[in-house]
């Protein structure tokens, strides 16, 4: 049986932070359009000047919001998918919901024996009711309440297994431009990775990231965004080492030895990868120096912020929002999803 279920999750009403985009427009139209929202002596405020000094904070605000919405919704639709698939899967049988239910749980009733063995291995249960027969009743209904709910949610699992539910989820434009990427610019799908180098879970991640950059070859573009975590002692001087590394051709083999090693980014442990790549050592340790450098990850760090970014690694598939510990089945899953055009068109390049 195959049903057709597609959702459009995510859509964008009027929310609250809709006063970013009219902030935008009435700073482009000029502060006199715009309203005055307070004055101190001669000197009136206006909406859009206000709005522009906290621009970054409300765009972390427009993401978090834009996130709990889809979230609240997808509850909900989900919720919505499930009884639709119970629904018509039992009218193809020509029965209720319950009763299609009780034919999937066929052969697996629970008898006085279950609620025995249940009461036999449980040492509490025997201090409290040292009589079986008390609390046999009770154990059997339990029991089969606990099986009937195994029942639905197996069944559901089925059933969206054979109806997979799209849910269009909320998208985040990045600018790849000037990032270190691995992978055409024609490729259909662009994953973004918000990297701390010194983090173990960033770590933990790369393997199924090396993994997907052959598995998918042309098809996906990974794009590499620098966010590392004030509390880390070397994390900082280690992205900027991957920056100068990039400045000779070799950044995605640093980072290779980056995320290989968490625990050794001293700047002496930077200075012996530069030489196991052969990078000219002067100039890498002038590039480690320059504090133009350090300052040239400052852009990541606010882009992080404003995406709502706050554990390493995040990614971003063309503008989804992915946090790290998934799967390789997971990035799978969503990046077919993005191949096959399962979801709404390429967003997040610009």
């Amino acid at each position: 049986m195959r049903l057709s279920v597609g959702v459009r999750l995510f859509s964008r009403a009027k929310p609250a932070w809709i006063a970013i985009a009219l902030a935008v427009t009435a700073i482009a139209a000029g502060a006199d359009s715009s309203p005055i929202v307070g004055t101190i002596g001669d000197k009136k405020i206006t909406e859009a000047e206000l709005d522009q000094r906290i621009a970054g904070q409300l765009e972390t605000l427009r993401f978090q919001q834009e996130n709990l919405e889809y979230e609240s919704r997808r509850g909900a639709i989900e919720k919505l998918a499930e009884n639709y698939l119970l629904t018509e899967a039992a009218k193809k049988e020509n029965l209720s919901v319950d009763e299609y239910l009780k034919r999937q749980a066929a052969g697996a009733g629970l008898s006085e024996r279950d609620a025995r063995s249940r009461y036999d291995h449980d040492p509490s249960l025997r201090k409290q009711y040292p009589d079986f027969s008390r609390i046999k009743g009770v154990l059997i209904a339990e029991m089969q309440d606990q099986r009937a709910r195994e029942v639905r949610e197996r069944t559901i699992r089925r059933l969206m297994k054979e109806s997979p539910l799209r849910m269009e989820e909320p998208r985040q434009k990045i600018d790849y431009a000037g990032h270190p990427a691995s992978g055409p610019d024609t490729a259909q799908v662009t994953v973004a990775e918000f990297v701390d180098y010194e983090s173990p879970m960033c770590a933990q991640a790369e393997p199924i990231v090396r993994e997907l950059r052959k598995r998918y070859g042309g098809r996906v573009k990974f794009v590499n965004f620098d966010f590392p975590m004030s509390f880390r002692k070397d994390a900082l001087s280690a992205a900027i080492g991957g920056r100068c590394a990039g400045e000779q051709g070799k950044f995605w083999q640093f980072r290779d030895l980056l995320l290989a090693n968490p625990a050794k980014l001293s700047p002496a442990d930077l200075e012996n990868y530069a030489q196991r790549l052969k990078l000219d050592k002067n100039r890498f340790a002038r590039c480690l120096s320059d504090r133009n450098a350090r300052d040239a990850l400052e852009p990541d760090i606010s882009l992080a912020r404003r995406l709502g970014v706050d554990a390493t690694p995040t990614f971003f598939v063309n503008g989804r929002f992915l946090p790290g510990g998934q799967s390789l089945e997971t990035f799978e899953q969503v990046i077919g999803e993005e191949l096959s055009g399962a979801t709404s068109a390429r967003a997040g390049a610009q």
